[in-house]
């Protein structure tokens, strides 16, 4: 797992996080500054225009989101199917993960800051879910990248070789009947 792409892949995951984080951060604070301000005609705090270029950064907000979804998910593809010898590292994600919960904090506080009406007409929903998508798909791809680094236990047993991969074999198969 450690060729030029899945480097690259990583550092694209590194680079959107920050970028996903500062643009949901601003849009948390706007979206806490227009809660608490009436819509009023031009020249007041807040106007028309404030609330539609928030809802703007929201939509562009929601669409890196769904982007980062996208890229943790073909992160996990890719991690999935690298060979048994290859090695992912899982800390790059724990900093992603760490930076989507920030962002879901943001917003789920300036969820609660606003109205329901407010939030539906913001997009703040789709936003969340969209977040929620991505810090998903980073879990999971940190989890996977974590077992390609982590050393299995090993116990001494008078087991049989045969009888062990005679149980791998029917676990399988009876996993694959179950999942379909």
């Amino acid at each position: 797992m450690q060729n030029s792409q899945s480097k690259s892949s990583i550092a694209l995951a590194v680079m959107m996080s920050g970028k996903l984080l500062a643009g949901v951060a601003t849009a948390a604070m706007a979206v806490d500054n227009v809660s608490h301000s009436p819509v009023a005609e031009p020249g007041s705090a807040v106007t028309r225009n404030d609330i539609h270029e928030l809802k703007l950064a929201i939509s562009k907000a929601d669409r890196e989101a769904s982007r980062a979804a996208r890229v943790f998910e073909t992160a996990c593809a890719e991690i999935a199917q690298a060979g048994p010898d290859a090695t992912a590292y899982h800390e790059p994600f724990a900093g992603i993960v760490h930076n989507l919960r920030e962002c879901e904090q943001f917003i789920k506080d300036a969820i609660d800051e606003a109205g329901p009406t407010f939030v539906a007409e913001l997009g703040l929903a789709s936003l969340r879910r969209s977040l929620a998508k991505a810090r998903s798909n980073a879990v999971l791809a940190q989890h996977l990248a974590w077992q390609t680094t982590a050393q299995p236990d090993t116990v001494e047993a008078e087991s049989s070789g045969r009888a062990l991969e005679a149980l791998a074999d029917h676990m399988s198969s009876e996993l694959h009947r179950r999942i379909g």
